[in-house]
């Protein structure tokens, strides 16, 4: 693990999420957009922020991020799941947020 790990799966969940904007439509679609808006800005506040990467936050955090990606998955069969898939995400935002937040990141 590494101090660039939080940014790096940060900005993956990014990337993914707006793969899924790209094919959502309506009101999901636009609390997509929100989230990624939103990752963009942790993603941002990861790279600059002096993080414990052995904080239990952190890794709290990490695992939070993996879940979210593991929930997008690769591909279509996870699209009729997209309410979940919108929750998880937010979920990993929030994780993130209360990381940098208390580490002055934000």
């Amino acid at each position: 693990m590494s101090s660039h790990d939080l940014a790096e799966k940060t900005a993956g969940l990014t990337s993914r999420v707006d793969n899924l904007v790209a094919i959502q439509t309506g009101p999901e679609c636009r609390e997509l957009e929100r989230q990624q808006a939103r990752l963009e800005k942790l993603t941002l506040a990861a790279i600059t922020a002096a993080l414990d990467e052995s904080s239990k936050r952190y890794k709290d955090a990490l695992a939070a991020l993996d879940t979210a990606n593991e929930a997008i998955g690769e591909g279509d069969e996870k699209m009729q799941q997209i309410s979940r898939i919108i929750k998880i995400v937010a979920q990993a935002a929030d994780v993130v947020e209360t990381l940098l937040k208390k580490a002055g990141g934000l």
